[in-house]
């Protein structure tokens, strides 16, 4: 960073933003607050003063690595939810027509389209030539 003198600006600027908000201020107020200190500092005042609004959004919309993990977490834990709902679902339209129920009856029981229905008879059938 010592031979990029940008690149040192950007991180003491980053580096000021932190410290706001560790005193306790608000992502928002800790960014106008480092915006005013580096540019009373000469830190970046020539893209700061012109860009200022610019530079605001961009931080405010910096990718958040923890949020977005969590995120991402979330979403597979719903999909791991909604995999388990459709496996059971398949058990159950499995079990309905081994008992003989037409697939037109299980679709509407079952709240699913006679697509679904179908599939998973056309998939029972298809494991049961493979294993022969």
């Amino acid at each position: 960073m010592q031979n990029c003198t940008r690149l040192n600006e950007y991180a003491l600027f980053v580096d000021q933003i932190r410290r706001y908000q560790k005193e306790g201020y608000s992502t928002d107020k800790s960014i106008d607050m480092a915006t005013k200190y580096c540019i009373d500092n000469n830190i970046m005042k020539d893209i700061l003063l012109p860009m200022q609004a610019e530079v605001k959004k961009m931080l405010l919309t910096e990718y958040d690595e923890k949020k977005t993990l969590n995120f991402l977490r979330e979403e597979a834990r719903k999909e791991g939810h909604a995999a388990g709902r459709m496996d059971e679902r398949k058990k159950l339209v499995r079990t309905m027509l081994q008992n003989g129920m037409s697939p037109e009856q299980i679709a509407q029981m079952a709240g699913l389209s006679l697509q679904e229905v179908l599939s998973v008879r056309e998939s029972e059938a298809d494991s049961f030539v493979s294993s022969i």
